[in-house]
């Protein structure tokens, strides 16, 4: 009987050896080390000060940069045309002394900047189109509505209420080929029913502009929106 009990224990010591119980079992073929990735080496300019090329932070973040000259207009509003110019439209320039009726003979103003060379041409507009909206039409022209009829005036403390300004229905089209402005399709030259002094168009889904709030002829403010068919 214990001749049996002793062959026992000894088939199922060499079980555990086999299957690696008891901690005794060692492996001929130990698992290799994880090779290390290369990691690549950063471009020029990354940060490292070894050449020209944004920095890191740049190339995630952007950069802003200061042109070498200025803009012979004020700058109040600007859009990419697709022959890669950018048009700036001044008006008056937020000048008062530019406009009527101070000024009977104001200077009504706009620009075409390339920004390639650095080139920038000025011409004159028909009406004062200081604070208007304007939106890229589907067919790469850009239009223009509203503008300021009358400068306003802040008020004394303690005395008479502010002037507020009042706007102009005007709409005008900037043809990017040509590089000039002509009056808005429809009718009454594609003038909005009411003043509108800072508005805002909106291209929709069909190509359409619609325009909406600003501050009329009368220095209210506009709550109706109107929609441009070109």
């Amino acid at each position: 009987m214990k001749a049996f009990v002793y062959a026992l224990a000894f088939v199922a010591f060499c079980c555990l050896i086999g299957c690696g119980g008891g901690g005794l079992a060692t492996t001929s073929n130990p698992t290799p080390a994880p090779v290390p990735v290369p990691v690549p080496a950063p471009p020029p300019g990354s940060g490292s000060g070894s050449g020209p090329g944004p920095t890191a932070a740049e190339a995630l973040y952007g950069k802003w940069s200061t042109l070498p000259y200025l803009m012979p207009v004020n700058p109040i509003h600007a859009a990419l045309l697709y022959t890669g110019k950018v048009l700036i439209v001044s008006g008056s320039g937020n000048d008062a002394n530019n406009a009527f009726p101070i000024n009977t003979t104001p200077n009504y103003r706009a620009a075409m900047w390339d920004p390639q060379s650095g080139k920038i041409t000025t011409q004159s507009v028909d009406w004062d189109m200081f604070c208007n909206g304007m939106s890229v039409m589907p067919d790469g022209r850009v239009l223009i509505n509203g503008g300021t009829a009358a400068y306003g005036a802040l008020a004394v403390v303690g005395g008479a209420p502010d002037v507020p300004f009042t706007g102009l229905p005007n709409s005008s089209i900037l043809d990017p080929a040509p590089e000039s402005f002509s009056p808005a399709d429809g009718l009454n030259r594609g003038s909005t029913a009411h003043g509108r002094w800072y508005p805002t168009l909106t291209e929709l889904g069909d190509g359409r502009i619609m325009t909406t709030s600003g501050i009329d002829e009368n220095g209210n403010t506009n709550n109706t929106s109107e929609i441009y068919t070109a």
